[in-house]
């Protein structure tokens, strides 16, 4: 596996917060269909970055189906729905009532490859403080290339 980072991929002042993403690029000598049951499973995902466990709730919602809360640590959000297409991408944005950030959004694209595919793991998030937000840069590239 070859992986780069990026950590100046997008940042801008809004107000009084502060919005970045984050992309790692990471290339597999496997196909698409053989790495997508990996990135997929979003607890295993969540257990790499260092989150704890996820404890999720499910409201009805007033226009119908129901509306999806998680909580890990001190982080408490609201889950939009899902977007995925298998075995090329998914996506989840999440908006935050408690924690560090205001609003996320985890994107996962894997693109087919001579030697099989690369994965670019894109997140971009709002942060309720500016300073926050090149810590968390920060905090991720020390975990996603610890060496």
């Amino acid at each position: 596996m070859r992986s780069t980072l990026d950590l100046d991929a997008t940042s801008q002042e809004q107000e009084t917060t502060y919005v970045r993403t984050v992309s790692a690029f990471f290339e597999f000598d496997h196909p698409p269909e053989a790495v997508w049951p990996l990135v997929a499973n979003t607890d295993r995902m969540n257990r790499a970055a260092g989150m704890e466990d996820v404890e999720y709730t499910h409201e009805p919602s007033a226009d119908g189906g129901s509306l999806r809360y998680g909580k890990s640590g001190n982080l408490q959000w609201l889950e939009h729905p899902y977007e995925w297409e298998k075995p090329h991408y998914f996506r989840v944005a999440r908006e935050y009532s408690q924690g560090m950030f205001l609003r996320n959004l985890v994107e996962f694209l894997l693109t087919p490859t001579p030697r099989g595919c690369r994965l670019e793991f894109r997140f971009s998030y709002t942060t309720r403080k500016a300073l926050m937000s090149p810590l968390l840069a920060l905090g991720m590239k020390l975990r996603v290339f610890p060496g």
